[in-house]
């Protein structure tokens, strides 16, 4: 079958003579000369040997095409490139690789380890990453297993291999590979645990124990709500609030909540998010923690946390039938279900009743149907004093306005690109027995929608009080490139496309959706998918206010705001707010 990649660049690499890195100084003349540009450097997954620099200023990406011209750049580096003269072996967008500014490749890699053939005796190994667009490495042979050296015994059974971690250390000019060392073993290939923790350390996710002076910063787990500080708070238990979450069946840690009550001018709809902040000070161990892990990491087992058990389970939990804190956003409706009036503000609440999304399409569909609910599970039943046609009627006054909320969106120009997502069952030795596809359905859409009304007008609030540090999430239009193989594939399957805008990809895949043709539509989704750059998260500083928008959303003003117990950005978001609250109505920061 040829040669494999790896051996392809080995040969490569081992008649490689990089050129020099330019200076600093050099690199910036080049730029502002516009000789030279800066940008990532890409490797391509499918063709290892080729790398792409998307450069702002540049109708198209950079192509390096072999590993000479990358110039010991690895995978994700930010470098500066300069473009080759045209010629029939190089296109105009080839370019090659003048310095690394900045090295942000991954410094943990997984991988195994092979014989290094190119030192005798061997006093190196070849530490093969399982990323094909990250650089094998030279590890000391000393810290490898003498059984890797030994010569394979004619007939006997394949040695057994091991996955490890290891540390990029560094890529010296004279070196044909960087250097690096190993970390840990974490078991033998093919093992559910040793492929779980690679695909853990492969993406930086921190799976040790919390310390003791992060645990020192939680409260234990029978802590109550002080008197003082509920004096400082809306007090939303009782008067008539029923306060619910809608959640996966298996979720332990609920982050939001929503209430619904008739008012003399229409309704009023409350979302409540775990006040996460109120136990995260900023400068602590606990913060430092949070921030450096960033996020909850979701298996398909189990659940990396980003904070300690005791709150994101339990405290910070918006669990049923007790006292719990949160950070609130309330909107007055009309009885035309528009928005009259939104206030912000620290609550405390008290959930009546959890359900799962299955609870609550039971009750959507029911209405919908004109026949009785069935009886809520016992785990889902509401708290002493609440009837469940209660709880039903709040359900259902919910997803008729989350309806028009929707249809409000999609009116804009916002799209909702759906892929299929699959489901696990596990057996009892941990591995799936079963699979199927998760589906969307009305019940997910209705709490989907109130929160992205809440992020929204959170991220108006944030970002007119602070234009200059404000942490918003954007998402940048689509690149030319991918936009246009968009097209030429809606065209080849004969459902054109109106026009490149968010609205009318909405359309196009509504009309598919009227049609009954689900095959084409998942395929137009997943090409529509490829052409969408990924959103990312920005200080309002850093940008002019024209590229501040949310390309798929059809938002002036987004951010994240409704998950703080499983998203670092949450917890900042809702620190901005109470600044924004303290400021005034209308105040705006002076800038710095």
């Amino acid at each position: 079958k040829g040669e494999s990649d790896l051996v392809k660049m080995m040969r490569q690499l081992s008649v490689c003579e990089y050129a020099e890195h330019v200076g600093e100084e050099e690199c910036e003349r080049l730029v502002a000369a516009g000789e030279a540009w800066i940008g990532p450097l890409r490797v391509d997954a499918a063709n290892p040997f080729q790398a792409f620099v998307t450069c702002k200023g540049l109708p198209r990406d950079v192509m390096v095409q072999d590993l000479q011209l990358r110039n010991r750049a690895m995978h994700e580096d930010l470098v500066c490139v300069r473009l080759l003269p045209s010629s029939p072996g190089h296109q105009g967008n080839a370019g090659e690789v003048l310095r690394v500014v900045e090295e942000r490749h991954k410094t943990t890699v997984v991988g195994h380890l092979e014989p290094y053939r190119g030192s005798h005796p061997p006093h190196q190994a070849l530490f093969v990453p399982h990323d094909g667009r990250a650089s094998p490495l030279l590890v000391p042979a000393a810290t490898c297993p003498p059984s890797l050296f030994e010569p394979a015994r004619p007939g006997g059974e394949a040695p057994r291999v091991d996955l490890y971690c290891a540390e990029v250390v560094g890529w010296e000019r004279g070196r044909h590979l960087p250097t690096g060392r190993l970390d840990r073993v974490l078991g033998p290939a093919g093992d559910v645990d040793a492929e779980t923790n690679a695909l853990l350390a492969s993406n930086g996710i921190d799976t040790r124990p919390f310390g003791p002076d992060v645990l020192a910063c939680v409260p234990s787990d029978s802590w109550t709500i002080p008197p003082e500080e509920v004096a400082k708070r809306r007090d939303l238990r009782g008067g008539g609030v029923r306060i619910c979450t809608i959640d996966p069946a298996t979720a332990k840690d609920l982050d939001d909540a929503l209430h619904i009550q008739r008012t003399a001018a229409g309704w009023e709809v409350g979302v409540h998010i775990a006040d996460v902040s109120h136990f995260v000070s900023p400068g602590t161990p606990l913060d430092a923690e949070a921030y450096a892990r960033a996020t909850s990491t979701y298996l398909v087992q189990y659940c990396v946390p980003m904070l300690p058990h005791t709150l994101c389970e339990n405290l910070c939990s918006l669990n049923p039938k007790v006292d719990r804190l949160a950070f609130s956003v309330i909107w007055q409706f009309n009885d035309d279900l528009d928005i009259t009036d939104t206030w912000f503000g620290r609550t405390v609440i008290r959930c009546c009743c959890r359900m799962d999304y299955d609870t609550a399409q039971s009750v959507i569909e029911s209405n919908l149907q004109g026949r009785p609910v069935p009886p809520f599970s016992d785990k889902y039943r509401p708290e002493e004093g609440i009837r469940q046609e209660e709880v039903e009627g709040d359900v259902w006054m919910l997803y008729q306005i989350s309806q028009k909320l929707r249809a409000k969106r999609y009116r804009d120009g916002s799209v909702t690109i759906n892929q299929v997502k699959v489901g696990f069952k596990l057996g009892d030795d941990g591995l799936p027995v079963e699979c199927d596809e998760y589906v969307q359905r009305e019940s997910n859409r209705l709490v989907e929608e109130f929160m992205l009304l809440a992020n929204s007008h959170v991220a108006a609030r944030v970002a007119a009080a602070f234009p200059s540090r404000a942490l918003l999430r954007r998402h940048p239009p689509p690149v030319e490139n991918g936009l246009a193989k968009f097209e030429e594939l809606c065209k080849k399957a004969g459902a054109p496309l109106a026009s490149t805008s968010s609205g009318d990809m909405q359309r196009l895949f509504g009309s598919l959706g009227a049609t009954g043709d689900r095959e084409l539509g998942l395929t137009l989704m997943q090409g529509a998918a490829k052409a969408m750059q990924l959103a990312e998260y920005f200080s309002t500083g850093s940008l002019d206010e024209g590229e501040w928008g949310h390309y798929a959303l059809a938002m002036d003003r987004y951010t994240h705001f409704t998950s703080p117990i499983r998203r670092y950005p949450d917890i900042v978001v809702h620190r901005l707010l109470q600044e924004a609250i303290d400021l005034g109505p209308g105040a705006v920061e002076a800038p710095p």
